[in-house]
Parts: C-alpha cells; sequence; structure tokens
C-alpha cells in the first residue's frame, strides 16, 4: 500500500456571522477556544484511526511503501494547474489556502 497522506483531516465548525456577531468577545472566545480543543481532539482520533488501519494491513502482510519527501514535491509541481483551478473553482483563497495548508 503506498501511503501518500494526500487527505488532510478535516474538520469543519461554522456558524453565521450574526450569530457570533451577537455574541460577546468573552463568549466568541470560549467559542473559538472549544473549536479549536474539538479540532485538536478530532485530528489525533482521526490519526489513530490511521494507525490502527494500517497495523491491520501490515499485520494481513501487507508492505507499506511511503512516498519520499522529493518525489511529494515534483508530484505539487507538476499539479500546479490543477491546484488553480481548484482555487478558482472554490472562489475563495482564505479557504483554499486552510485547506492546502499554504
Amino acid at each position: 500500500m503506498i501511503q501518500t497522506t494526500h487527505l488532510q483531516h478535516l474538520l469543519s465548525l461554522i456558524v453565521s456571522e450574526d450569530f457570533m456577531n451577537s455574541l460577546s468577545r468573552e463568549q466568541q472566545e470560549i467559542i473559538r477556544e472549544a473549536a479549536a480543543t474539538a479540532c485538536a481532539y478530532a485530528r489525533e482520533q482521526a490519526q489513530e484511526r490511521v494507525d490502527n488501519r494500517i497495523a491491520i494491513c501490515e499485520g494481513a502482510g501487507t508492505t507499506i511503501v511511503e512516498v519520499p519527501d522529493e518525489l511529494v514535491a515534483e508530484m505539487r509541481a507538476a499539479s500546479t494547474d490543477l491546484y488553480e483551478e481548484i482555487r478558482n473553482a472554490v472562489g475563495d483563497d482564505e479557504l483554499y489556502d486552510m485547506y492546502t495548508g499554504k
């Protein structure tokens, strides 16, 4: 199995701007801190599931092949046009940057 790690652990917590603006600054900060805690916990749990699945695969005799960083960089460079198409389709640079880690 080739471990590409091409999918990120995403967690979306969405509230309306009207709702957030109706809260006090203190309440807004509580929401932001709770969201950060929830995201961190969700990522940990997702990674544990991935690690568990990899262990199952290895236990069944599957060889795990990790993609070298150099190859990942080459793949990203080769897909620059696709990334721009996605950016244009999303239409929100901030959201795109969060997703792509830029």
